[in-house]
Protein backbone atom coordinates (compact mmCIF):
# COMPACT_ATOMS: atom_id res chain seq x y z
CA UNK A 1 0.00 0.00 0.00
CA UNK A 2 2.65 2.72 0.99
CA UNK A 3 5.91 1.49 -0.85
CA UNK A 4 4.56 2.32 -4.70
CA UNK A 5 4.94 6.04 -3.27
CA UNK A 6 8.85 4.95 -3.65
CA UNK A 7 8.95 3.83 -7.23
CA UNK A 8 8.29 5.37 -10.81
CA UNK A 9 7.90 4.02 -13.90
CA UNK A 10 9.72 6.08 -16.50
CA UNK A 11 11.82 9.48 -16.21
CA UNK A 12 8.71 10.93 -17.40
CA UNK A 13 6.18 9.90 -14.42
CA UNK A 14 9.18 11.18 -12.26
CA UNK A 15 9.73 14.75 -13.93
CA UNK A 16 5.59 14.94 -13.69
CA UNK A 17 6.06 13.58 -9.99
CA UNK A 18 8.71 16.60 -8.80
CA UNK A 19 6.80 19.35 -11.28
CA UNK A 20 3.87 18.64 -8.88
CA UNK A 21 5.26 18.12 -5.81
CA UNK A 22 5.89 22.21 -4.77
CA UNK A 23 2.80 23.34 -5.57
CA UNK A 24 0.51 20.45 -3.92
CA UNK A 25 2.75 19.08 -0.82
CA UNK A 26 5.17 21.90 -0.61
CA UNK A 27 2.92 24.30 -0.30
CA UNK A 28 0.41 22.07 2.18
CA UNK A 29 3.21 22.01 4.10
CA UNK A 30 4.62 25.12 4.90
CA UNK A 31 0.70 26.67 5.64
CA UNK A 32 -0.01 23.94 7.63
CA UNK A 33 2.98 21.87 9.05
CA UNK A 34 4.88 19.54 8.39
CA UNK A 35 3.03 16.27 10.45
CA UNK A 36 -0.15 17.13 9.46
CA UNK A 37 1.52 17.21 5.39
CA UNK A 38 2.94 13.72 5.74
CA UNK A 39 -0.02 12.14 7.94
CA UNK A 40 -2.78 13.55 5.19
CA UNK A 41 -0.22 12.46 1.94
CA UNK A 42 -0.25 9.15 3.67
CA UNK A 43 -3.95 8.74 4.55
CA UNK A 44 -4.99 9.91 1.28
CA UNK A 45 -2.49 7.60 -0.73
CA UNK A 46 -4.28 4.51 0.87
CA UNK A 47 -7.21 5.78 0.82
CA UNK A 48 -7.32 6.38 -2.52
CA UNK A 49 -5.35 3.18 -3.30
CA UNK A 50 -8.36 1.10 -1.84
CA UNK A 51 -11.43 3.30 -3.10
CA UNK A 52 -9.96 3.48 -6.97
CA UNK A 53 -9.63 -0.62 -6.40
CA UNK A 54 -12.68 -1.33 -5.02
CA UNK A 55 -14.63 1.32 -7.67
CA UNK A 56 -12.32 0.74 -11.02
CA UNK A 57 -10.53 -2.66 -10.85
CA UNK A 58 -13.55 -4.68 -8.93
CA UNK A 59 -15.96 -3.85 -11.28
CA UNK A 60 -13.98 -4.57 -14.38
CA UNK A 61 -13.18 -8.00 -12.37
CA UNK A 62 -16.43 -9.12 -12.17
CA UNK A 63 -17.34 -7.45 -15.39
CA UNK A 64 -15.06 -10.22 -16.78
CA UNK A 65 -12.81 -7.94 -18.48
CA UNK A 66 -9.35 -9.13 -19.23
CA UNK A 67 -6.45 -7.71 -16.86
CA UNK A 68 -4.88 -4.36 -18.37
CA UNK A 69 -1.99 -2.54 -17.31
CA UNK A 70 -3.90 0.68 -17.37
CA UNK A 71 -5.88 -0.40 -14.40
CA UNK A 72 -4.47 -2.75 -12.55
CA UNK A 73 -2.79 -1.49 -9.16
CA UNK A 74 0.79 -3.01 -9.80
CA UNK A 75 1.01 -0.47 -12.84
CA UNK A 76 0.01 2.40 -10.90
CA UNK A 77 3.31 3.78 -8.63
CA UNK A 78 4.53 7.03 -7.83
CA UNK A 79 3.39 9.55 -4.95
CA UNK A 80 0.66 11.61 -7.19
CA UNK A 81 -2.10 10.25 -4.99
CA UNK A 82 -0.88 11.63 -2.14
CA UNK A 83 -0.04 14.58 -4.08
CA UNK A 84 -3.14 15.22 -5.58
CA UNK A 85 -4.70 14.73 -2.04
CA UNK A 86 -2.80 17.54 -0.67
CA UNK A 87 -3.38 19.95 -3.63
CA UNK A 88 -6.80 19.54 -2.93
CA UNK A 89 -7.06 20.02 0.80
CA UNK A 90 -4.92 23.12 0.29
CA UNK A 91 -7.39 24.58 -2.26
CA UNK A 92 -10.43 24.00 0.40
CA UNK A 93 -8.14 26.45 2.56
CA UNK A 94 -8.48 29.33 -0.16
CA UNK A 95 -10.84 32.17 -0.09
CA UNK A 96 -14.16 31.12 -1.68
CA UNK A 97 -13.31 33.42 -5.07
CA UNK A 98 -9.68 31.19 -5.35
CA UNK A 99 -11.23 27.57 -4.58
CA UNK A 100 -14.52 28.37 -7.22
CA UNK A 101 -11.96 29.05 -9.54
CA UNK A 102 -9.23 26.45 -9.12
CA UNK A 103 -10.91 23.61 -7.77
CA UNK A 104 -12.91 23.02 -11.11
CA UNK A 105 -9.91 23.87 -12.94
CA UNK A 106 -8.03 21.12 -11.74
CA UNK A 107 -11.06 18.69 -12.35
CA UNK A 108 -11.74 19.45 -15.77
CA UNK A 109 -7.64 18.52 -16.03
CA UNK A 110 -7.92 15.57 -14.58
CA UNK A 111 -11.17 14.55 -16.86
CA UNK A 112 -9.31 15.96 -20.09
CA UNK A 113 -6.13 13.81 -19.19
CA UNK A 114 -8.50 10.97 -18.62
CA UNK A 115 -10.09 11.30 -21.98
CA UNK A 116 -7.12 12.19 -24.24
CA UNK A 117 -4.46 9.92 -22.36
CA UNK A 118 -6.67 7.48 -20.72
CA UNK A 119 -4.80 5.24 -17.60
CA UNK A 120 -7.93 3.75 -15.79
CA UNK A 121 -6.68 3.46 -12.61
CA UNK A 122 -4.23 6.34 -12.13
CA UNK A 123 -6.65 9.19 -13.42
CA UNK A 124 -9.61 8.18 -11.66
CA UNK A 125 -7.48 7.73 -8.62
CA UNK A 126 -6.22 11.34 -9.12
CA UNK A 127 -9.62 12.69 -8.96
CA UNK A 128 -10.48 10.59 -5.85
CA UNK A 129 -7.31 11.52 -4.19
CA UNK A 130 -8.46 15.23 -4.81
CA UNK A 131 -12.06 14.69 -3.27
CA UNK A 132 -11.01 12.86 -0.37
CA UNK A 133 -7.84 15.19 0.36
CA UNK A 134 -10.18 17.95 0.37
CA UNK A 135 -12.40 16.38 2.78
CA UNK A 136 -9.74 14.65 4.86
CA UNK A 137 -8.16 17.78 5.91
CA UNK A 138 -10.94 19.22 7.35
CA UNK A 139 -11.95 15.68 9.13
CA UNK A 140 -8.32 15.49 10.09
CA UNK A 141 -7.25 18.63 11.23
CA UNK A 142 -10.66 21.06 11.64
CA UNK A 143 -10.42 24.61 10.49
Amino acid sequence: LVSGILVVRNPLMLAGILLLLTPSVGIYEARRGTWRAITLFLVVHIVTLLLTTALVVWPLHLAGARLQADWAPSGDVGASFGEFGCLGARLTRLPFRGRSLWIPIVLLMLALKLVLIPERFGDVGHMIAFVVGMGLDRLLFGA
